[in-house]
């Protein structure tokens, strides 16, 4: 039978992740509190929870854990970047995104052709 404990504790160190970055740094009271509270140990909690089934042996063969890593995680990376790159102005038409909400006050705009391929080819 599995014990799913490090999983729970990683699916806990993820939404303390998202939670962190949600910008309660901006904010004072409470919310300012749980975010220094947050930021003492989301990420240690993560990457231990997350590095406690790594093994040496995963990399022995160092091409075969190369290979893996790009297949699990550049190759996703890639494919979705496309998809929401692609989709970004059906999201801007919809508004889903806007011209007034965004990372730090900057939001986002329409894409021309030209900004799609560039994104495409640099940023790929």
């Amino acid at each position: 039978m599995r014990d799913n404990t490090l999983s729970v504790l990683k699916g806990i160190g993820i939404l303390l992740v998202v939670l962190g970055h949600v910008g309660l740094e901006n904010t004072e009271g409470w919310s300012k509190g749980v975010h220094d509270f947050i930021y003492m140990f989301h990420m240690p909690l993560f990457f231990i929870a997350s590095g406690y089934f790594f093994t040496a042996s995963n990399i022995d063969f160092k091409f075969d854990f190369f290979k893996r890593k790009i297949n699990s995680l550049y190759i996703p990376f890639v494919k979705w970047s496309l998809i929401f790159l692609l989709l970004h102005n059906a999201f801007f038409i919809l508004g889903i995104l806007n011209e007034n909400y965004g990372w730090k006050g900057n939001g986002t705009r329409y894409y021309d052709i030209r900004t799609i391929l560039v994104s495409i080819i640099f940023h790929s």
